[in-house]
């Protein structure tokens, strides 16, 4: 027997409304509430498969005359209790109220999550989403999607809000209603009982509060981290970049993780034709355009993955940085690594193992308070990462794109040499050259785009001004202003500090900041320019890094810095990707030939070079 002839043994063709079944599909799209069972609607192939994929309950699918020919392609994915129903188009139109009805429908049942469920796990410093007052159902669905971007543990819907199973609201969410855990709740209620719990409540608002660019949760993290290896420090004698790996695996956005590499990764692993094209020998930018234009989860992940990453500096915070989608080999190369390669992620036992080590070593009258100091360290350290992830590299590079298409423009009229000088312009001169009201001159511009670059970051002193004055005696200050005082005073020490052991001919010292011992080529990045060099498997020997290197981690088999300390970007990325790591070097860009080979020890923070 054929698959088409199972498939339309299977369909059950119905020819009355009244039909129960076909009154519970019309009462889900027309009153947006689930049946007194508890299924909602969905209409439309990718939302059915998307279901599918998430492990829902189906209790029953439709297909109208016209959309006949989808059941040879869903019904082989649904299990075959399942009733499948065949209608007539107008009677299919009359239940499944859509503008353009896709000829499929289908109830499905979303798993049950209680308010007590949730409170449940308060302790475990989770994230939730609530919203009240949204009657977009369009933004709702935005809202359901970027929480379960974000991992929130639920969102919890509030009064005078469009029903979250409205079809738009469906269909926006894009298939995240399916696995985001989803309640609705009088927040009146709620939003005390969380507080009793010590959930911290952040509203926002359209007219009213502070704006969200200007809340800076980066200070908060870092003296978290600073309090823990002050406390801790002091009970056990214990070194920093001890301490500091009992936080592994908190800040996966600082090893370049997300879900949409996630998803990209699951995807192409399961599509030969996707692998095929990932490993062909094309040009690096057409490889991607014609990958994303799969009619496949794999087209469809990538095309994700670059929404979220190709526009991301690879190159510091300044729109003088290229992004992403301007370097497609690296990030090419980056992608197919990230494919092929290992898990990154310290697991769970063995991070456990770390902090039960140390806590092995605390007094007991002190391990309370440890316990609090490590969860609060652990829940906050992202935040510095995750800011300078979707917001300052992010940000930066759209406005880089926004500044790269005026430059085309600009050198279509002949206003200016290169795309690249316009950057070079100040904002009230960008915006009088694109309106042809005058402007430097085109000689003008590229004479400061070669100063700009024919500096680095080495050119700069070390200090603007006075040097700063020395850190306060903390016995002076209040209990409270100095246990802040000194955490901070700890972090900032550990971000910018470098080593000060004495080099020898063959080795630098700087700061083991991740364990591990790496032998491979040393590749010297000065800039953007530097990037398409990288090649899997190199050490990367730079001034130091920022999240925009995250996109790149994939290709490193290690890092060494001349600046920075055990809590700077290169230290916790080497960290949470699980390379070796050297920081704090001073002159390690100095020292090491491009090309050479070295041999990077984390666990003692030295660099063995050639002689």
């Amino acid at each position: 027997m054929t698959v088409q002839s199972e498939t339309e043994g299977r369909l059950r063709r119905v020819a009355s409304r009244q039909n129960a079944v076909v009154k519970d599909l019309r009462k889900v799209f027309t009153q947006d509430e689930p049946t007194d069972q508890g299924y909602i609607g969905v209409e439309g192939v990718r939302l059915i498969e998307e279901a599918i994929r998430s492990g829902l309950r189906f209790q029953a699918v439709f297909f109208s005359e016209s959309g006949r020919a989808h059941a040879a392609r869903l019904l082989p994915q649904i299990a075959s209790q399942t009733e499948a129903l065949l209608l007539a188009d107008d009677i299919f139109s009359s239940a499944v109220k859509t503008e353009t009805p896709q000829g499929v429908a289908a109830l499905v049942k979303l798993r049950p999550v209680t308010l007590e469920n949730i409170l449940e796990q308060v302790e475990a410093k989770i994230l939730l989403v609530g919203v009240a007052g949204i009657q977009d159902p369009g933004n709702l669905g935005t809202i359901i999607r970027s929480a379960e971007a974000f991992g929130a543990r639920a969102l919890l819907v509030g009064e005078k809000t469009v029903s979250p199973f409205n079809a738009k609201a469906v269909r926006a969410s894009a298939g995240s209603l399916f696995r985001q855990p989803l309640l609705r709740v009088k927040m009146a209620e709620t939003i005390p009982l969380l507080k009793q719990r010590g959930v911290r409540v952040i509203a926002t608002s359209s007219h009213k509060g502070r704006p969200l660019h200007e809340a800076d949760f980066t200070g908060a993290a870092m003296i978290c981290v600073g309090d823990l290896l002050a406390h801790v420090g002091d009970w056990t004698g214990l070194p920093p970049d001890r301490l500091l790996g009992m936080l592994r695996g908190a800040a996966p956005v600082s090893g370049g993780g997300s879900p949409e590499l996630e998803r990209l990764i699951v995807t192409v692993r399961q599509d030969p034709s996707a692998r095929d094209l990932l490993e062909s020998d094309g040009d690096p930018g057409k490889v991607l355009d014609e990958l994303r234009n799969l009619d496949s989860d794999a087209g469809r992940a990538l095309g994700t993955y670059l929404d979220f990453a190709g526009y991301r500096l690879l190159d510091g915070f300044d729109i003088c940085g290229r992004y992403a989608l301007e370097m497609p080999d690296a990030l090419l190369r980056a992608i197919r690594s990230s494919i092929a390669g290992r898990s990154v992620a310290a697991s769970d036992v063995e991070v456990e193992e770390q902090i039960a080590d140390v806590r092995r070593q605390v007094p007991d009258e002190h391990r309370a308070q440890f316990n609090e100091l490590v969860d609060e360290a652990r829940l906050m350290s992202a935040i510095r990462d995750e800011r300078g992830v979707f917001s300052d590299v992010w940000a930066s590079g759209i406005m880089r794109r926004a500044a790269m298409a005026g430059g085309r423009r600009l050198v279509e009229r002949g206003t200016v040499h290169d795309p690249e000088h316009f950057i070079d312009a100040g904002f009230a001169e960008m915006c009088s050259l694109l309106l042809g009201e005058g402007g430097p001159s085109p000689d003008e511009l590229a004479a400061r785009y070669d100063e700009r670059t024919s500096r680095s970051a080495k050119d700069a002193p070390p200090l603007l001004g006075p040097p700063p004055p020395p850190m306060p005696d903390l016995s002076t200050l209040p209990p409270a202003a100095g246990r802040v005082m000194r955490a901070a005073g700890i972090v900032l020490g550990a971000m910018f500090g470098s080593s000060e052991e004495a080099h020898t001919e063959d080795t630098l010292r700087g700061l083991a900041a991740s364990a591990g011992i790496y032998e491979g080529p040393a590749r010297r990045v000065h800039d953007k320019s530097d990037f398409n060099r990288i090649q899997q498997g190199d050490v990367l020997v730079t001034e130091s890094t920022t999240e925009a290197f995250n996109i790149l981690l994939p290709l490193l088999g290690a890092i060494v810095t001349d600046s920075g300390g055990l809590l700077s970007h290169a230290a916790i990325v080497s960290r949470e990707y699980g390379i070796p790591g050297v920081v704090g070097t001073r002159d390690g860009t100095d020292r090491i030939p491009d090309g050479s080979i070295v041999r990077v020890d984390g666990d003692a923070g030295e660099v063995t070079i050639p002689t």
